[in-house]
């Protein structure tokens, strides 16, 4: 996760940083899925997590992948 953060913030290509963004989006939501498992976290619990009902990963924007840039180009 970290080396792709340092990928995205020395990227100057839109395309890459686009797919960069979606492998990071990707990669946390495995580790998410992860934690949950490990945790044996039910549905509900999952979402009380993630402090609402969220959609699908495949259904997700490009909106949400965008917070995510724009967190790491601060850092």
């Amino acid at each position: 996760m970290c080396s792709l953060n340092k990928q995205l913030a020395s990227e100057k290509s839109e395309i890459a940083r686009t797919q960069l963004l979606r492998r990071i989006s990707r990669l946390d939501s495995d580790i998410d899925e992860f934690v949950y498992k490990a945790y044996g976290l039910t549905e509900s619990e999952q979402e009380l997590v993630e402090g609402s009902t969220l959609p699908d990963d495949e259904s997700r924007t490009t909106d949400d992948v965008d917070v995510v840039s724009e967190e790491v180009e601060t850092i």
